[in-house]
């Protein structure tokens, strides 16, 4: 239960601002006032190692101070301030060998927070929204 409560957190922090438009020959059955969104560029998989957190995603355009909002999964799930420090001179060790188009940020977390070492943390990249959950689960905040 509490894994969908953070689920629902991640898809809310996510939904906002990311709308992108479609490309030319792109065709859509949610028509002109309705566009797809697309959540890949803001999530990403972050570790704390001994030396450094950093974060793997697929979006090769963050800066320095960007904010990141670490999520840990695991019980108990906690929602941690980060900023994107710098591009990483060498990959996050959760992206090693995999797709080439991820990127890899070092993060500096904000306010001291101590994280896992080793853990994957969900990365959600952009400014969050506040929002509340009903008893159902159902998400009642706006963007």
């Amino acid at each position: 239960m509490k894994l969908a409560g953070v689920l629902g957190c991640v898809i809310v922090l996510c939904s906002c601002g990311s709308r992108n438009t479609p490309g030319p020959g792109t065709v859509s059955s949610l028509g002109p006032a309705q566009v797809p969104a697309t959540y890949t560029p803001r999530l990403g998989v972050a570790v704390t190692t001994a030396s450094r957190t950093c974060i793997a995603i697929q979006n090769a355009n963050l800066t320095a101070n960007g904010p990141v909002t670490l999520i840990s999964p695991m019980a108990p799930q906690t929602f941690t301030q980060a900023e994107i420090a710098a591009i990483a001179p060498a990959p996050c060790p959760i992206s090693k060998d995999v797709d080439p188009t991820i990127s890899n940020y070092d993060v500096h977390v904000l306010g001291g927070a101590k994280l896992p070492k080793l853990t994957p943390l969900i990365a959600v990249v952009g400014t969050s929204a506040p929002f509340s959950m009903d008893a159902t689960n159902s998400v009642l905040g706006t963007c």
